[in-house]
Protein backbone atom coordinates (compact mmCIF):
# COMPACT_ATOMS: atom_id res chain seq x y z
CA UNK A 1 0.00 0.00 0.00
CA UNK A 2 2.97 2.30 1.03
CA UNK A 3 4.81 2.07 -1.96
CA UNK A 4 1.54 2.55 -4.15
CA UNK A 5 0.91 6.18 -2.68
CA UNK A 6 5.02 6.46 -2.85
CA UNK A 7 4.69 5.79 -6.71
CA UNK A 8 1.09 7.92 -6.77
CA UNK A 9 2.86 11.09 -5.29
CA UNK A 10 5.25 11.32 -7.68
CA UNK A 11 3.04 10.48 -9.98
CA UNK A 12 0.99 13.39 -9.21
CA UNK A 13 4.26 15.78 -8.98
CA UNK A 14 5.42 15.07 -12.30
CA UNK A 15 1.94 15.66 -13.49
CA UNK A 16 2.05 19.42 -11.99
CA UNK A 17 5.46 19.71 -12.58
CA UNK A 18 4.23 19.14 -16.49
CA UNK A 19 1.08 20.95 -16.00
CA UNK A 20 2.86 23.89 -14.83
CA UNK A 21 4.09 24.70 -18.73
CA UNK A 22 1.15 26.71 -20.17
CA UNK A 23 1.51 28.94 -16.97
CA UNK A 24 4.57 30.62 -18.50
CA UNK A 25 2.60 32.41 -20.91
CA UNK A 26 0.25 33.53 -18.80
CA UNK A 27 0.47 37.11 -16.93
CA UNK A 28 2.78 37.87 -14.20
CA UNK A 29 0.29 38.13 -11.31
CA UNK A 30 -1.92 35.03 -12.73
CA UNK A 31 1.33 32.74 -13.34
CA UNK A 32 2.14 33.91 -9.32
CA UNK A 33 -1.07 32.18 -8.76
CA UNK A 34 -0.83 29.63 -10.47
CA UNK A 35 2.52 28.57 -9.51
CA UNK A 36 1.62 29.34 -5.19
CA UNK A 37 -1.22 26.72 -5.80
CA UNK A 38 0.75 23.97 -7.18
CA UNK A 39 3.58 24.86 -4.91
CA UNK A 40 1.50 23.95 -1.99
CA UNK A 41 -0.11 21.07 -3.54
CA UNK A 42 2.96 19.48 -4.42
CA UNK A 43 4.55 19.75 -1.17
CA UNK A 44 1.56 18.40 0.81
CA UNK A 45 1.74 15.29 -1.82
CA UNK A 46 4.38 12.87 0.66
CA UNK A 47 1.28 13.38 3.11
CA UNK A 48 -0.64 10.56 1.40
CA UNK A 49 2.06 8.30 2.59
CA UNK A 50 1.30 6.25 5.14
CA UNK A 51 2.80 7.67 8.16
CA UNK A 52 4.70 4.59 9.30
CA UNK A 53 6.41 4.51 5.85
CA UNK A 54 8.88 7.35 7.09
CA UNK A 55 11.85 6.86 4.83
CA UNK A 56 9.02 7.02 2.16
CA UNK A 57 7.59 9.73 3.21
CA UNK A 58 11.18 11.29 3.50
CA UNK A 59 11.72 10.51 -0.24
CA UNK A 60 8.89 11.82 -1.48
CA UNK A 61 9.93 15.21 0.70
CA UNK A 62 13.18 15.19 -1.41
CA UNK A 63 11.68 15.08 -4.59
CA UNK A 64 8.53 17.61 -3.71
CA UNK A 65 11.25 19.94 -2.63
CA UNK A 66 13.28 19.78 -6.03
CA UNK A 67 9.98 19.76 -7.52
CA UNK A 68 9.11 23.06 -5.80
CA UNK A 69 12.59 24.61 -6.68
CA UNK A 70 12.54 23.42 -9.83
CA UNK A 71 8.87 25.22 -10.48
CA UNK A 72 10.11 28.47 -8.72
CA UNK A 73 12.83 28.62 -11.78
CA UNK A 74 10.90 28.32 -14.33
CA UNK A 75 8.92 31.03 -12.73
CA UNK A 76 11.61 33.67 -12.47
CA UNK A 77 12.60 32.27 -15.60
CA UNK A 78 9.64 33.21 -17.59
CA UNK A 79 9.89 37.17 -15.51
CA UNK A 80 12.80 37.34 -17.56
CA UNK A 81 11.56 35.76 -21.03
CA UNK A 82 13.24 32.66 -20.48
CA UNK A 83 10.35 30.13 -21.46
CA UNK A 84 12.45 26.77 -22.99
CA UNK A 85 10.84 24.89 -25.54
CA UNK A 86 8.49 21.77 -24.58
CA UNK A 87 11.05 19.12 -25.08
CA UNK A 88 13.23 20.98 -22.94
CA UNK A 89 10.95 21.78 -19.84
CA UNK A 90 9.72 17.92 -19.87
CA UNK A 91 12.93 16.70 -19.48
CA UNK A 92 13.93 18.85 -16.87
CA UNK A 93 11.06 19.14 -14.59
CA UNK A 94 11.93 15.96 -12.88
CA UNK A 95 15.64 16.26 -13.53
CA UNK A 96 17.55 16.35 -10.04
CA UNK A 97 20.80 18.17 -11.87
CA UNK A 98 18.89 21.22 -13.30
CA UNK A 99 17.14 23.34 -11.18
CA UNK A 100 18.20 26.26 -12.65
CA UNK A 101 17.62 25.46 -16.03
CA UNK A 102 19.40 28.64 -17.48
CA UNK A 103 22.37 27.91 -15.89
CA UNK A 104 22.10 24.26 -16.71
CA UNK A 105 21.79 24.66 -20.40
CA UNK A 106 24.68 27.32 -20.53
CA UNK A 107 27.52 25.10 -18.69
CA UNK A 108 30.13 24.03 -20.95
CA UNK A 109 29.14 20.45 -22.16
CA UNK A 110 32.08 18.00 -21.78
CA UNK A 111 33.67 15.58 -24.44
CA UNK A 112 31.35 12.58 -24.54
CA UNK A 113 34.48 10.21 -24.09
CA UNK A 114 35.28 12.28 -21.02
CA UNK A 115 31.56 11.86 -19.48
CA UNK A 116 31.51 8.06 -20.50
CA UNK A 117 34.63 7.82 -18.38
CA UNK A 118 33.02 9.61 -15.33
CA UNK A 119 30.05 7.74 -15.48
CA UNK A 120 31.72 4.55 -15.89
CA UNK A 121 33.80 5.67 -12.20
CA UNK A 122 30.96 7.31 -10.72
CA UNK A 123 28.63 4.60 -10.92
CA UNK A 124 31.32 1.90 -10.49
CA UNK A 125 32.57 3.90 -7.29
CA UNK A 126 29.48 5.13 -6.39
CA UNK A 127 28.18 0.86 -6.36
CA UNK A 128 31.85 -0.19 -4.27
CA UNK A 129 30.81 2.97 -1.66
CA UNK A 130 27.07 1.27 -1.13
CA UNK A 131 28.66 -2.20 -0.71
CA UNK A 132 31.39 -0.59 1.79
CA UNK A 133 27.99 0.84 3.57
CA UNK A 134 26.21 -2.28 3.47
CA UNK A 135 29.55 -4.02 5.48
CA UNK A 136 29.50 -0.72 7.85
CA UNK A 137 25.76 -1.38 8.70
CA UNK A 138 26.64 -5.06 8.99
CA UNK A 139 29.09 -4.30 12.35
CA UNK A 140 27.80 -4.74 15.67
CA UNK A 141 28.19 -1.11 16.47
CA UNK A 142 26.20 -2.11 19.81
CA UNK A 143 29.59 -3.04 21.59
CA UNK A 144 31.45 -0.04 20.18
CA UNK A 145 30.79 3.64 21.02
CA UNK A 146 28.99 6.32 19.21
CA UNK A 147 31.89 8.39 17.90
CA UNK A 148 32.99 5.24 15.46
CA UNK A 149 29.97 4.56 14.04
CA UNK A 150 29.58 7.86 13.23
CA UNK A 151 32.78 8.43 11.69
CA UNK A 152 32.45 5.34 9.58
CA UNK A 153 28.66 6.20 7.99
CA UNK A 154 29.30 9.36 7.59
CA UNK A 155 32.84 8.66 5.25
CA UNK A 156 30.89 6.14 3.59
CA UNK A 157 27.54 8.12 3.34
CA UNK A 158 30.00 11.11 1.86
CA UNK A 159 31.54 8.62 -0.71
CA UNK A 160 28.40 8.19 -1.83
CA UNK A 161 27.06 11.34 -2.66
CA UNK A 162 30.40 12.20 -4.07
CA UNK A 163 30.76 9.28 -6.93
CA UNK A 164 27.09 7.66 -7.55
CA UNK A 165 25.43 11.07 -7.67
CA UNK A 166 28.64 12.95 -10.25
CA UNK A 167 28.39 9.58 -12.31
CA UNK A 168 24.58 10.00 -12.54
CA UNK A 169 25.08 13.58 -13.83
CA UNK A 170 27.79 12.46 -16.29
CA UNK A 171 25.11 9.15 -17.82
CA UNK A 172 22.37 11.44 -18.01
CA UNK A 173 24.60 14.55 -20.40
CA UNK A 174 25.37 11.09 -22.59
CA UNK A 175 21.48 10.55 -22.89
CA UNK A 176 21.34 14.05 -24.04
CA UNK A 177 19.90 15.40 -20.83
CA UNK A 178 21.33 18.95 -19.77
CA UNK A 179 23.12 18.11 -16.03
CA UNK A 180 25.06 19.79 -13.62
CA UNK A 181 27.45 17.61 -11.60
CA UNK A 182 26.30 17.07 -8.39
CA UNK A 183 29.63 18.37 -6.33
CA UNK A 184 33.20 18.80 -6.83
CA UNK A 185 35.88 17.48 -4.65
CA UNK A 186 34.38 18.68 -1.24
CA UNK A 187 36.56 16.33 0.55
CA UNK A 188 39.19 18.05 -0.17
CA UNK A 189 37.79 21.61 0.90
CA UNK A 190 40.40 24.02 2.88
CA UNK A 191 37.36 25.26 4.80
CA UNK A 192 33.73 25.55 5.20
CA UNK A 193 33.01 28.50 2.81
CA UNK A 194 35.13 25.98 -0.48
CA UNK A 195 33.00 23.25 0.98
CA UNK A 196 29.78 24.45 0.04
CA UNK A 197 30.80 25.94 -3.30
CA UNK A 198 31.77 22.08 -3.92
CA UNK A 199 28.83 20.76 -2.55
CA UNK A 200 25.23 20.04 -4.47
CA UNK A 201 25.97 22.10 -7.31
CA UNK A 202 22.22 22.27 -8.49
CA UNK A 203 21.16 23.57 -5.31
CA UNK A 204 24.08 26.01 -4.70
CA UNK A 205 23.05 27.67 -8.10
CA UNK A 206 19.14 27.84 -7.04
CA UNK A 207 20.54 29.66 -3.31
CA UNK A 208 22.67 31.33 -5.23
CA UNK A 209 20.46 32.91 -8.09
CA UNK A 210 17.24 33.52 -5.87
CA UNK A 211 18.87 34.56 -2.52
CA UNK A 212 22.01 35.25 -1.57
CA UNK A 213 22.69 37.58 -4.72
CA UNK A 214 18.71 39.22 -4.25
CA UNK A 215 19.83 39.70 -0.64
CA UNK A 216 22.89 41.69 -1.00
CA UNK A 217 25.22 39.05 -2.25
CA UNK A 218 29.15 40.67 -1.73
CA UNK A 219 27.66 43.61 -0.22
CA UNK A 220 26.05 42.02 2.51
CA UNK A 221 28.05 38.93 2.36
CA UNK A 222 27.14 38.15 6.04
CA UNK A 223 23.29 39.03 6.29
CA UNK A 224 23.01 37.44 2.73
CA UNK A 225 25.01 34.23 3.64
CA UNK A 226 23.01 33.75 6.89
CA UNK A 227 20.25 34.29 6.05
CA UNK A 228 20.73 31.62 2.59
CA UNK A 229 21.64 29.00 5.08
CA UNK A 230 18.45 29.68 7.31
CA UNK A 231 16.09 28.70 4.40
CA UNK A 232 18.23 25.97 3.89
CA UNK A 233 17.08 24.97 7.47
CA UNK A 234 13.82 25.66 7.14
CA UNK A 235 13.72 22.95 3.76
CA UNK A 236 15.45 20.50 5.47
CA UNK A 237 13.07 20.59 8.36
CA UNK A 238 10.46 19.92 5.86
CA UNK A 239 12.33 17.44 4.65
CA UNK A 240 13.06 15.52 7.90
CA UNK A 241 10.16 16.65 10.32
CA UNK A 242 7.32 15.49 7.64
CA UNK A 243 8.30 11.78 7.83
CA UNK A 244 9.34 12.14 11.64
CA UNK A 245 5.96 14.10 12.40
CA UNK A 246 7.52 16.29 14.91
CA UNK A 247 9.84 18.94 14.80
CA UNK A 248 13.50 18.10 15.11
CA UNK A 249 15.04 21.20 14.91
CA UNK A 250 18.63 19.27 14.06
CA UNK A 251 18.50 20.72 10.55
CA UNK A 252 18.32 24.28 11.51
CA UNK A 253 20.69 23.86 14.12
CA UNK A 254 23.07 22.05 11.31
CA UNK A 255 22.39 25.19 8.95
CA UNK A 256 22.89 27.82 11.13
CA UNK A 257 26.58 26.62 12.48
CA UNK A 258 27.47 26.17 8.83
CA UNK A 259 26.47 29.18 8.19
CA UNK A 260 28.43 30.78 10.98
CA UNK A 261 31.27 28.70 9.79
CA UNK A 262 30.83 30.02 6.12
CA UNK A 263 30.79 33.50 6.89
CA UNK A 264 33.74 33.43 8.96
CA UNK A 265 35.77 31.24 6.30
CA UNK A 266 34.69 33.38 3.12
CA UNK A 267 38.04 35.27 2.49
CA UNK A 268 40.42 32.44 3.76
CA UNK A 269 42.82 31.02 1.39
CA UNK A 270 44.93 28.59 3.15
CA UNK A 271 48.72 29.29 1.99
CA UNK A 272 50.62 26.54 0.58
CA UNK A 273 51.90 25.08 3.56
CA UNK A 274 48.47 25.00 5.68
CA UNK A 275 46.52 23.35 3.15
CA UNK A 276 47.22 19.74 4.09
CA UNK A 277 45.83 20.94 8.09
CA UNK A 278 42.96 23.12 6.59
CA UNK A 279 41.74 20.30 4.71
CA UNK A 280 41.96 17.98 7.62
CA UNK A 281 40.20 20.78 10.20
CA UNK A 282 37.26 21.03 7.82
CA UNK A 283 37.03 17.78 7.13
CA UNK A 284 36.88 17.27 10.74
CA UNK A 285 34.17 20.27 11.50
CA UNK A 286 31.97 18.43 8.68
CA UNK A 287 32.08 15.21 10.19
CA UNK A 288 31.57 16.67 13.58
CA UNK A 289 28.45 19.07 12.86
CA UNK A 290 26.90 16.37 10.91
CA UNK A 291 26.22 14.53 13.65
CA UNK A 292 23.25 17.41 13.62
CA UNK A 293 22.23 16.62 10.46
CA UNK A 294 22.29 12.43 10.95
CA UNK A 295 20.09 12.99 14.13
CA UNK A 296 17.33 13.67 11.42
CA UNK A 297 18.10 10.84 9.66
CA UNK A 298 17.76 8.77 12.40
CA UNK A 299 14.59 9.92 13.61
CA UNK A 300 13.19 8.79 10.34
CA UNK A 301 15.29 5.72 9.78
CA UNK A 302 17.52 3.71 12.32
CA UNK A 303 20.57 5.05 10.95
CA UNK A 304 22.48 4.44 14.43
CA UNK A 305 22.17 1.68 16.44
CA UNK A 306 20.33 1.35 19.72
CA UNK A 307 22.39 1.51 22.83
CA UNK A 308 20.95 0.78 26.29
CA UNK A 309 20.39 3.85 28.88
CA UNK A 310 23.54 4.16 30.97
Amino acid sequence: MAYRQFGIAVALMIALGLAFYPALWLPRRQRAMVFWVFLAAVLLLPLIILPRAKLLRLLAAVMAAMMGLRLYDRDRSARRGFRPAWRVYAVSIANPFAIVLRRALAEPRPAATSDALAAILGLSAGAAAICLMVGIFRIDWASHSVLPEHCSKSVGLFLVVQFLLNGLAAASRLLGIPATDFAGPFYLARTPAEFWRFYNRPVGQFLNEYLFTPLGGPRHVVSATLLTFAFSGVMHEYLFDLPARRILGTQMAFFLIQGLAVTATLRIRPPGWAVAPAILLTFAFNLLTARLFLAAMNAVVPFYVTRPAG
